[in-house]
């Protein structure tokens, strides 16, 4: 019932109103009924006031550790665009698809027929039977919003983060004094075999390798529906960018400059409502240092990603100033 959360107060009180008649009617108490019969009843009940739960208009499909929190932090604020409960991730074509297309439909918010539905799950860009699967399941044609970012920081940026899941949850390295060098070589074991090639079996390593999981994603859809962000400019002009994907999407100017705000505390770029209050992307509360491997680990990394990088960009008819770092 997590979408019943994201109603405004109205829409709430009108539910509330028709299972007060249903209740009548049918003689029946209605929190008694099943769960599936209960959520049967509440959707026809939004159906009577135009809402409705819907496979994604737009998807968010990666890469991870590119600004994809930031895109859906900011997008969900606009009034034509819904999002499953607090941006949840739902990870149906990566390790729900068993479950069916109901499961996946009933994860999805409830919109009307002018809003659009957005759901965002970073690991659909290196799925391989993701393209595929949303080709023959979505439909009309759905579009996506890809963010990039410099294959080698976000491979570091990537590792750090499951880094910090696993101390989070107590599996992670818990002796010794951690420094960004002592990360960094840690980082180097992952990342760079013994003969001191690319370990290309990494999946830090494989995830950045852009152009073979976007090559798999043409076949199955038109370069025309894919949106491409980067995260330098999610992190440093969000505005800009939230302009460019209401264009892309075809919905109505809502997003204003003053809407947007550096957080110097948090040292993040956040959202301002009306009332002066910031609204700002989701953090973890433990740190620990950032890897800074060495320059000939970078290096080595460099020179792999370059010809990736090169066909990337003929792919996408663009030019990234990483590319020929």
């Amino acid at each position: 019932m997590n979408t019943l959360k994201q109603l405004p107060r109205k829409t709430l009180h009108h539910f509330c109103e028709n299972l007060s008649k249903l209740a009548d009617d049918k003689k029946f108490t209605y929190w008694r009924l099943p769960t599936v019969e209960r959520w049967e009843v509440a959707l026809r009940s939004f159906w009577s006031i135009g809402l409705e739960q819907r496979l994604p208009d737009v998807l968010g499909i990666g890469v991870k550790k590119s600004g994809t929190n930031a895109v859906v932090h900011f997008l969900k604020q606009h009034p034509l665009i819904k999002v499953p409960h607090e941006g949840k991730e739902i990870h149906f074509f990566d390790k729900h698809y068993s479950s069916g297309i109901q499961f996946y439909k009933a994860n999805m918010p409830l919109v009307n027929e002018s809003q659009l539905c957005f759901e965002k799950t970073p690991r659909y860009f290196v799925t391989g039977g993701a393209p595929k699967n949303i080709a023959k399941d979505i439909l009309p044609k759905p579009k996506f919003l890809l963010c990039v970012r410099d294959p080698v920081k976000r491979a570091l940026s990537d590792w750090h983060h499951e880094t910090l899941i696993k101390t989070i949850k107590g599996r992670g390295r818990s002796s010794g004094v951690r420094t960004a060098e002592s990360e960094g070589k840690r980082f180097a074991q992952e990342v760079i075999r013994n003969d001191g090639t690319v370990n290309t079996r990494s999946d830090f390593i494989r995830t950045s390798i852009y152009d073979i999981h976007f090559e798999r994603w043409l076949m199955y859809h038109s370069r025309e529906q894919f949106l491409i962000l980067e995260e330098e400019d999610i992190s440093s002009d969000p505005y800009q960018e939230m302009k460019r994907i209401e264009q892309f999407l075809g919905i109505g100017s809502f997003f204003k400059k003053k809407m947007f705000a550096y957080n110097k505390g948090k040292q993040v770029m956040c959202f301002v409502h009306e009332n002066h209050r910031e609204d700002c992307p989701p953090r973890y509360g433990v740190k620990i240092p950032h890897p800074t491997p060495t320059k000939g680990v970078i290096q080595t990394m460099r020179d792999f990603y370059r010809s990736h990088n090169k066909r990337f960009e003929d792919m996408l008819g663009m030019k990234f100033y990483w590319s020929d770092l």
